[in-house]
């Protein structure tokens, strides 16, 4: 990416490469760009889930942005995403990351690989690794005339279940275009389920900090109290407030990701 790249050209190659139709980086605030950024370098996106759309829900984005954090963490990219700023569809923090998203585009995605984006909006499939461009050239093959006349006369002779064999062999061609689509959708749903699976687990081990910091707390209080000097008398002369309050402080304190949306931000959005 070049330093100082307009707004403008950032829209022309996003719209270019992924067949949107942005008309401000804002919009970029919904996540769905930033997934299918990721999806076209890496694959393996649900993007099923990805909910496009100008219209969206906070809570819609925020499952976009969700999926995009746990594809961070998957492919070890340390870059953290601050929801609640980029949901909120402000330009500088939506500019910021849809530079570095496309510098890292540049740097990884594999451009003889063919990244069919609307198909991929549509519910399909992402180009498999090895699929090249130009990889389903056909063949031709020149008939000699004694070929020609061997394979007309051989046209012109019964062929014993011919018919039969035309019909197992679309039978079994289906049969088979089938149990790939089957099978692709079990690879989209053990997608899905492994990143919602990294979602919780970081939820979880947020919270859990929170009960081990309150736990250390009262630990220290009742170790503190416990003692024959100036710090024991500080310690007893606490109340019930003041211990509240230090509580109230870890639950309420936040980290990336997990940030609440103060009123002031939310009345000036």
């Amino acid at each position: 990416m070049i330093i100082g790249e307009s707004r403008s050209e950032l829209l022309s190659w996003l719209n270019s490469a992924f067949g949107l139709e942005y008309k401000k980086v804002e919009q970029c605030g919904t996540g769905a760009a930033y997934c299918q950024i990721m999806d076209s370098v890496y694959g393996g996106v649900p993007m099923a889930k990805v909910k496009f759309g100008a219209l969206i829900s906070d809570y819609d984005a925020r499952n976009n942005m969700k999926i995009l954090q746990a594809l961070f963490n998957r492919h070890k990219i340390t870059r953290q995403i601050d929801t609640e700023r980029l949901i909120r569809c402000r330009l500088q923090d939506n500019l910021e990351l849809l530079q570095w998203l496309k510098r890292h585009w540049m740097e990884n995605k594999d451009a003889n690989i063919a990244y069919d984006a609307p198909a991929r909006r549509r519910g399909g499939t992402a180009s498999g690794q090895g699929e090249r461009a130009g990889s389903g050239t056909s063949r031709r093959t020149t008939l000699t005339p004694s070929s020609a006349n061997s394979a007309s006369q051989s046209s012109t002779l019964p062929h014993s279940g011919g018919v039969d064999s035309r019909v197992s062999s679309a039978e079994m061609a289906r049969d088979l275009q089938e149990k790939t689509q089957q099978w692709k959708l079990v690879q989209e749903e053990l997608v899905e389920y492994r990143v919602m699976t990294e979602s919780l687990e970081a939820e979880r081990n947020f919270y859990f900090n929170k009960l081990r910091d309150i736990e250390e707390l009262l630990k220290l209080i009742q170790e503190q109290y416990a003692r024959d000097d100036v710090t024991a008398e500080n310690v007893r002369l606490l109340s019930v407030l003041d211990v509240m309050a230090e509580i109230q402080e870890i639950l309420y304190s936040t980290e990336k990701g997990f940030e609440i949306q103060d009123t002031a931000d939310a009345e000036s959005f």
